[in-house]
């Protein structure tokens, strides 16, 4: 199962942005990894950036047009 985000009005405000949320999606695994991380010390944000680099080319395609 992936999780992902639903946005209503971004679409015509924000392409950019918009194309990035529509292409983002975690993996259960991926979620509990950073929640796990989190909750033995890590900030979120270094977290989330573990994830990131276990998955490199995952951030490309969040990027990519």
């Amino acid at each position: 199962m992936a999780y992902g985000l639903e946005i209503q009005e971004i679409p015509e405000e924000k392409p950019n942005l918009y194309g990035i949320l529509t292409r983002f999606q975690w993996t259960h695994d991926n979620i509990q990894a950073v929640m796990m991380d989190i909750e033995n010390g890590m900030t979120p944000q270094r977290g989330h950036s573990k994830v990131g680099r276990k998955q490199p080319g995952k951030s490309q395609q969040l990027i990519a047009k």
